[in-house]
C-alpha cells in the first residue's frame, strides 16, 4: 500500500517541478506582453486622438469676422477668438462679439462667452456671461439669450438684469421686439435712481 502510494506520488512531484520551471519563464514573458500590449493600444488610442482633433482643427479657425444683412437689409457683424465648424450650417464662436443695427444710429452691441450661429436661419443661441448693449444706454446681463439677426431681435427665459444710468432692473427672462421695445417677463423688479 505505502509503495503504491509513493508510485503516484513521484509523478506528481515531477510535473510539480515541470511546472514551477517553466513558470519561470512564462511569468515573464507573459508580463512582457502585456506590458508590450497596453503600449500599443495607447499609441493607439493617442494616434486617434490626434486624429480626431487634426479634424476638429481643420474646421477652426482663429479672431474670425462675419457679417451679413438682415431682413431690412441692416448690417451685423460678429468677431470671436475662435471658431469651429461643427456641421455645414452650424459655427461654434468662443468669445463672441457681435453688433446688430436695429435702425439708423442705433446699435445692438453683444458679448459672450460662446454662441453657436445658425448661419441659414441668421440665429445664435449665447451662454455664458452674456451681454447685450442697446444704444439707448441699457445693459442687459444674463447666463444666455438668443438672439435672431434676421430680425434684431433677442429672447430668454433665465434671469437677467438690466442696468442704465437711472434704474436697475431684475427679471426672470425677456423680449426684444422691434427696435426700441423690450419687454421683461415675470415680475420684474426696477430701481429707479433719484437725481
Amino acid at each position: 500500500m505505502i509503495l503504491v502510494q509513493k508510485r503516484m506520488y513521484q509523478p506528481l512531484m515531477k510535473n510539480r517541478l515541470k511546472i514551477k520551471r517553466n513558470l519561470k519563464y512564462i511569468l515573464p514573458f507573459c508580463g512582457f506582453s502585456v506590458l508590450l500590449l497596453v503600449f500599443l493600444g495607447v499609441g493607439l488610442r493617442t494616434h486617434r486622438i490626434s486624429d480626431a482633433l487634426s479634424l476638429i482643427n481643420l474646421n477652426s479657425a482663429t479672431n474670425l469676422k462675419y457679417d451679413g444683412l438682415n431682413q431690412k437689409g441692416q448690417p451685423f457683424h460678429i468677431e470671436s477668438e475662435r471658431g469651429t465648424e461643427i456641421s455645414e450650417k452650424e459655427v461654434v464662436f468662443s468669445q463672441v462679439k457681435a453688433d446688430v443695427d436695429l435702425k439708423k444710429n442705433e446699435t445692438l452691441n453683444i458679448k459672450a462667452n460662446q454662441g453657436v450661429f445658425d448661419k441659414s436661419a441668421k440665429t445664435m443661441e449665447l451662454t455664458g456671461n452674456v451681454q447685450l448693449k442697446h444704444a439707448n444706454g441699457l445693459t442687459l446681463r444674463t447666463t444666455e439669450a438668443t438672439i435672431d439677426m434676421a430680425n434684431g431681435s433677442a429672447k430668454n427665459n433665465v434671469p437677467i438684469e438690466g442696468t442704465n444710468d437711472r434704474a436697475h432692473i431684475k427679471a426672470k427672462g425677456f423680449r426684444m421686439e422691434g427696435e426700441n421695445q423690450i419687454v421683461f417677463l415675470g415680475n420684474p423688479e426696477l430701481t429707479i435712481r433719484a437725481h
